[in-house]
């Protein structure tokens, strides 16, 4: 199994757009390169990769060996609820990997009848400085 770090910034409401970030340790072989040797070294890429939510697949892609070596992926995915994400991938040399994270979207109900906070930038003073204040629900 190939390692890798999945990071993933959640929506805002259901049904918006989460990001997902995706770092694997490959070589990402082309098949071009010569070892110390002289020998060809294989080609080994990643091939296909599928990302799914709760079982359900939201994303797919074809790569090839246009891709360097420990390739990072951004992607958007639609979120309808908090859930699992799972990322699967597979190289030529018939190696898998698997990444997983939970994606934990707010409901949007705790925040209602509550007073929100704002920093705004006040720049009318030599030093620039935050200030906090209330934003009253009507």
């Amino acid at each position: 199994m190939m390692p890798s770090r999945l990071l993933i910034t959640p929506a805002q409401r259901p049904g918006l757009t989460s990001t997902v970030r995706l770092l694997i340790r490959h070589p990402m072989e082309t098949g071009y390169r010569v070892d110390v040797n002289g020998a060809m070294v294989p080609k080994n890429v990643i091939h296909t990769l599928m990302a799914r939510f709760e079982g359900q697949p939201v994303f797919k892609a074809t790569l090839g060996s246009g891709i360097s070596a420990d390739p990072y992926l951004e992607f958007q995915v639609r979120t309808p609820r908090s859930g699992e994400l799972s990322v699967q991938w597979q190289d030529d040399s018939g190696e898998t990997g698997e990444a997983k994270a939970r994606i934990s979207i707010p409901d949007g109900r705790a925040a209602q009848g509550q007073d929100r906070k704002s920093t705004r930038l006040n720049s009318s003073h030599r030093c620039i400085s935050y200030a906090v204040f209330c934003l009253k629900k009507k």
